[in-house]
């Protein structure tokens, strides 16, 4: 399913304690999602793609957010941000990074911020 902008739900999120600011776009029934770091008050531009599932993250059981990401400052690893879902302010996320697509490497978690909410 593609999005067309009258059915599109557009999420500003902060991610604690990280100047990462994001911007994630779904398909309008959030099974699909396209996420992208490319504002001013990124720390580096970012782009990913990613799905809803149902899984474990570091002992917490949900549905969340499984993105895939490319950082373009690490063009040789390839990220795994993981967001609680539903999104709401004060949820979890959790993120790996990997360079051979065998190993993670756990990078780090905390809360998210939606922002406007």
């Amino acid at each position: 399913m593609v999005a067309t902008p009258a059915f599109a739900h557009h999420y500003t999120i902060l991610l604690n304690g990280l100047c990462n600011q994001g911007v994630i776009t779904t398909d309008g029934v959030d099974k699909t999602f396209l996420y992208r770091e490319t504002t001013p008050q990124s720390c580096n531009d970012v782009i990913g793609t990613g799905v809803r599932v149902k899984h474990t993250v570091i002992g917490t059981k949900g549905t969340w957010l499984m993105i895939g990401e490319v950082n373009f400052d690490y063009p040789n690893e390839e990220n795994t941000l993981f967001l609680q879902y539903p999104l709401v302010s004060g949820s979890k996320y959790e993120i790996f990074a990997t360079t051979n697509g065998e190993t993670l490497t756990y990078l780090g978690g905390g809360t998210y911020l939606l922002q406007g909410q």
